[in-house]
């Protein structure tokens, strides 16, 4: 839930969006969740630059979705 939260940003209200920040920078204080999240791969996604395999961790896909959020959300 929180990834696709995240892919669909834009189409959510910037409350929504600032709660979900929120909630991340809260569970990534936590170092077992950093640990984690990099650890979950996800196998056959393409973003654009995908590795020849499309494996991707959690942790780089939240990081890229972060990205596109903090774009869509600047004034």
């Amino acid at each position: 839930p929180l990834l696709e939260t995240l892919y669909d940003a834009p189409s959510k209200t910037r409350k929504h969006v600032y709660m979900l920040l929120i909630i991340l920078l809260i569970l990534g204080q936590d170092a077992s969740f950093n640990a984690a999240i990099h650890k979950l791969v996800r196998h056959g996604i393409h973003l654009g630059l995908s590795p020849p395999n499309g494996e991707f961790d959690d942790g780089r896909i939240i990081m890229r979705e972060l990205n596109n959020v903090m774009k869509t959300i600047q004034p």
